[in-house]
């Protein structure tokens, strides 16, 4: 989580969210990522909507206020 609000607004590639916080190599294919964003939906309830999945990419955390603009 501390890493995806570190880079709030911006797409983060899948490959890059896991060597960042979990020290994968880039060729390395895991589900390990999407059930942590699943776990952290389900923890953050309504704010959990925040949490974008871009498809074919990775993922963008919004601010609450770019979300409801």
């Amino acid at each position: 989580m501390a890493f995806l609000l570190k880079n709030k607004d911006r797409v983060l590639k899948r490959t890059e969210i896991l060597e960042a916080v979990w020290k994968y190599p880039q060729e390395v294919e895991t589900r390990t990522l999407d059930k942590h964003v699943e776990t952290l939906r389900r923890k953050l309830g309504d704010a959990g909507r925040q949490l974008k999945t871009i498809h074919g990419v990775g993922y963008r955390f919004f601010d609450a206020e770019t979300t409801a603009a």
